[in-house]
């Protein structure tokens, strides 16, 4: 996915939505539920302080890459309806509460998005139980 530019200093830089979190893989009971935060970072990995970016997350099944519907919540609402988190001045967008309440047998990825394209990072979870 190619990231589109946005003006950073003097320069319009590629911007990349990075997930922040120290988990990869998360297996859990349903209810509960994992924090993520997201940081815009330049093509090299430099963070990007801006605000008023917003940013979500998406989630999808593992194997079919198909939307997951109702079955994740990220801060209360399912993923697909859920309101954007909007970049304080350091670049970094508010934390993300995602949980489900639905024993699963595939897992989901959820990957973060912006307006600007580009993502980089994935966290998969499982709810089982």
């Amino acid at each position: 996915m190619s990231s589109a530019p946005i003006a950073h200093g003097l320069h319009p830089v590629a911007v990349k939505a990075v997930l922040l979190t120290e988990l990869s893989n998360a297996n859990l009971a349903p209810g509960k539920h994992v924090r993520i935060t997201v940081q815009l970072r330049d093509s090299v990995g430099n963070d990007i302080h801006r605000a008023g970016i917003p940013v979500r997350l998406k989630a999808a099944w593992i194997a079919s890459k198909s939307q997951v519907g109702q079955a994740v919540l990220v801060n209360g609402k399912p993923v697909a309806k859920a309101p954007a988190a909007v970049t304080g001045a350091n670049g970094r967008a508010a934390v993300f509460t995602v949980t489900s309440d639905t024993s699963m047998t595939e897992p989901v990825v959820i990957t973060p998005s912006t307006s600007y394209g580009g993502s980089a990072g994935s966290v998969t979870c499982l709810w089982h139980g």
